[in-house]
């Protein structure tokens, strides 16, 4: 099954745009100007929001079998300091969680730090976490990542300011789709790039890999 997440507060990522858009004879270009829209839809007050796609190309692409729409939200958990805890169901029917905290500053507007999980499961198993005690089913694609830091945008109805890789699983494992996300965080939600932490128990080989990459986020290191 491919999907594509055209629905509001759900990521369109360039490329695909792109290539769908010529797919079905419309400019490549346009693929590049409606992806903002789906991406910053949910929290319209503080972004641009560009011309929504149009009900007959989204019927388009359901008619060459692409699901449009989003992943639904199973369950939603708040806690009494306003934290709100989310498991997300994926199209295999998988479970993941991501948590949403909210931080009141008196002196400037409230932060919202998304903390994203990268794989469902988790093939290690630290003393100090008890994901990896259920075992690991697969990686998360980069628009599964993305689209629990939009989920959590629309409940707040407040923008994300802050990402952390500190869900389930380990980052480093899936670093692939964890970098297609942190671009897509940075250059289409509008995420700084310092505002991104990715957390890791130190795998060997993969902080040297993506040191390379030179992003100017942060890497936390927990064991």
């Amino acid at each position: 099954m491919r999907w594509c997440f055209l629905a509001p507060a759900w990521p369109f990522l360039y490329p695909a745009a792109q290539v769908i858009c010529f797919f079905f004879f419309t400019c490549p270009s346009r693929g590049r100007q409606r992806a903002p829209w789906h991406v910053r839809a949910g929290a319209s007050k503080t972004r641009r929001r560009p011309r929504p796609v149009p009900q007959s190309f989204r019927n388009d692409l359901q008619e060459a079998g692409w699901t449009v729409g989003r992943l639904p939200i199973f369950r939603t958990v708040t806690a009494a300091d306003g934290t709100v805890k989310l498991l997300i169901k994926l199209e295999d029917n998988r479970l993941i969680e991501t948590v949403g905290i909210p931080v009141e500053d008196e002196k400037g507007p409230m932060r919202l730090t998304a903390c994203v999980s990268s794989q469902v499961g988790c093939p290690l198993r630290c003393s100090f976490c008890a994901t990896g005690k259920g075992g690991f089913s697969r990686n998360l694609s980069s628009h599964e990542i993305v689209g629990q830091v939009l989920a959590i945008e629309e409940i707040f109805k407040h923008r994300v300011t802050n990402v952390v890789f500190m869900g389930m699983g380990e980052p480093m494992l899936n670093l692939k789709s964890v970098l297609e996300a942190h671009r897509c965080l940075n250059k289409d939600v509008q995420i700084g790039q310092r505002m991104i932490t990715i957390s890791t128990v130190g795998v060997p080989n993969t902080i040297k890999k993506l040191a390379s990459y030179k992003l100017q986020s942060t890497l936390a290191i927990r064991s």
